[in-house]
């Protein structure tokens, strides 16, 4: 049986269906603290990862009675220093200890594996640097008393230039070296918060794709975590896995291959997208869709896989205009397409992507341009393209 690495990020009490369907074989699986009800299913079974969500405090500030997020992060206290820029310039233990602590020991209740470092999400320059060094010691000498759970330490970034470039990558891998050395901490989760790999954009393939591929890279040769988990993205989470950068990698349940801060809501739930396999990408789900995969399976050979498959997606179109039915086969797509490229050695997965995706970008090469509302990039053959050319 092939060991799996994938790890399901749970958004969603909703999301438990897919998971179950697809990915119940998870090394283990992350969820928020605020999802009561769905830890408490999943604890029987799955290994946890759980996550208090401090990096949405901002989501949660100012504080208001009418919002579940912001009566969530209030409930042992006020944490809304957490967003002054004054108390940010000089923390005061004293002041957050007892909040924190208690969502820590709140969450060891559901026995979970893995437990992230409270951390809030890195800035341009060193914003909050002193704030999160200080809860990594809070965690840390949480778990003093806590022999089985593992500390996973979170680096969240909100802009691209903290990852192009080699300088701040630098600054802030000696940051996390230091925070690991210093607290004991042997995980890291990484993820670029804004970072959507279906775009298209002009600059993924040689500057935002490379540089969180050089990110890793950079870390692994100073830190060397035992485990490194990246994403949850669409094709860049499997890239660095398959090119042996990190040991696992995030992904979604069919609805978002991106990370959201908890209490933001998440993308927009009325969108319904289809995935399609030959080209491995998605595509909104709309009525011009169904005019536009007509056209395409006259530019490809009769009775090749990609015709099949798009004479099946035209006939069963109006079932994914429904978002849940829609979440469905994406989740089920994406499944086939991790289990193909984990069939492979692990010194032949690099290899074996590039050749996946080197037969989307053919085939893709052939359609004409997606239609206006097929939101991300409109080239068929774009979002393959960019993911091969950094296989390798």
């Amino acid at each position: 049986m092939i060991s799996t690495s994938f790890v399901p990020f749970l958004r969603a009490n909703s999301d438990e269906s897919n998971f179950r369907a697809f990915y119940e074989d998870a090394p283990f699986v992350r969820a928020c603290l605020d999802k009561k009800n769905l830890l408490g299913k999943l604890s029987a079974k799955q290994k946890l990862w759980i996550d208090i969500g401090l990096d949405g405090i901002a989501n949660a500030c100012p504080f208001d009675a009418e919002s579940s997020w912001s009566k969530y992060l209030h409930q042992y206290g006020d944490l809304s220093c957490l967003v002054d820029p004054t108390f940010l310039t000089q923390p005061n233990r004293g002041t957050i200890e007892a909040p924190i602590t208690a969502f820590l020991n709140e969450a060891s209740k559901h026995n979970p594996t893995y437990l992230s470092v409270p951390q809030l999400p890195h800035e341009d320059g060193v914003k909050h640097n002193k704030i999160n060094k200080l809860l990594a010691e809070i965690a840390a000498d949480w778990r003093k008393n806590q022999n089985s759970t593992q500390l996973i330490l979170p680096v969240i970034f909100t802009h691209q230039a903290q990852l192009n470039t080699k300088s701040p990558r630098t600054k802030t891998i000696k940051f996390i070296h230091g925070l690991m050395t210093k607290n004991g901490i042997d995980a890291v989760w990484a993820v670029d918060s804004t970072l959507e790999d279906q775009l298209g954009t002009q600059n993924f393939e040689r500057v935002r794709f490379t540089g969180i591929i050089d990110f890793w890279d950079e870390l692994r040769a100073l830190a060397s975590p035992k485990l490194t988990i990246c994403g949850p993205y669409w094709g860049l989470g499997l890239v660095l896995w398959a090119r042996g950068l990190v040991t696992h990698f995030g992904i979604g349940l069919g609805s978002t291959y991106r990370y959201y801060s908890p209490g933001t809501g998440g993308p927009n739930k009325a969108k319904a997208r289809v995935a399609v396999e030959s080209l491995r990408r998605w595509i909104s789900s709309t009525p011009g869709l169904g005019a536009w995969l007509q056209s395409a399976q006259a530019k490809l050979p009769p009775g090749s896989p990609a015709e099949l498959e798009f004479q099946a997606l035209g006939k069963l179109l109006p079932n994914y205009f429904d978002s849940e039915i829609a979440k469905r086969q994406v989740a089920q797509g994406y499944r086939k397409w991790i289990d193909k490229i984990m069939a492979s050695p692990p010194s032949g997965r690099g290899v074996a992507l590039y050749q996946d995706l080197s037969a989307a970008f053919v085939t893709g090469k052939m359609l004409p341009d997606l239609p206006d509302e097929a939101g991300y990039a409109r080239r068929p053959e774009r979002v393959a393209e960019q993911l091969m050319l950094n296989c390798l």
